[in-house]
């Protein structure tokens, strides 16, 4: 059977034609751990560095929408995330642009996997020299205080049917 022919529901295809491991990442999954130093850089955890090295670029932007939780997107990611304009309200869209503008800063990986969190970005949610919480949320990587998260932990406990056993 000549290759590129359906057979039996199977498509046959010749080796140079098949995928060459370009597929989109796998996203780390789980909760994970890490340290902000003195110097206000954030080391990543080696499935998050895994991840943005294969996206081939170790820009960054990192940012907070809401000023509670900061956000680590790769800038491919940021240039298309639509919470900025998949918002009906123009005020609580020119806010949310606002925060993103006034707390972020474009950063690069360094050769450590450490990024340096804009200065703003640290005071706003007191985290400098803090242990701080990183999962993963659709495309981007979100950053939660130790407070924050614990708030989180409270909330998803309550409203969880063990929870309110």
């Amino acid at each position: 059977m000549a290759p590129g022919v359906e057979a039996g529901g199977v498509i046959w295809k010749r080796e140079n034609d098949m995928d060459t491991g370009n597929e989109s990442p796998m996203l780390p999954h789980g909760m994970y751990q890490s340290r902000l130093d003195d110097r206000g850089r954030l080391k990543l955890p080696c499935a998050f560095q895994e991840y943005f090295a294969k996206l081939g670029d170790r820009r960054v932007f990192v940012t907070s929408l809401d000023r509670r939780t900061a956000r680590i997107y790769p800038i491919s990611a940021w240039a298309r995330e639509d919470c900025l304009t998949n918002v009906d309200d123009p005020e609580i869209a020119e806010r949310i642009a606002f925060n993103a503008a006034d707390l972020g800063g474009e950063t690069e990986i360094d050769a450590q996997g450490r990024i340096v969190v804009p200065a703003e970005l640290r005071r706003a949610l007191a985290i400098e020299k803090s242990t701080v919480r990183l999962y993963v949320f659709r495309e981007h990587v979100r950053m939660l205080s130790e407070a924050e998260f614990e708030q989180r932990r409270k909330e998803a406990l309550e409203s969880s049917p063990q929870g309110n056993a």
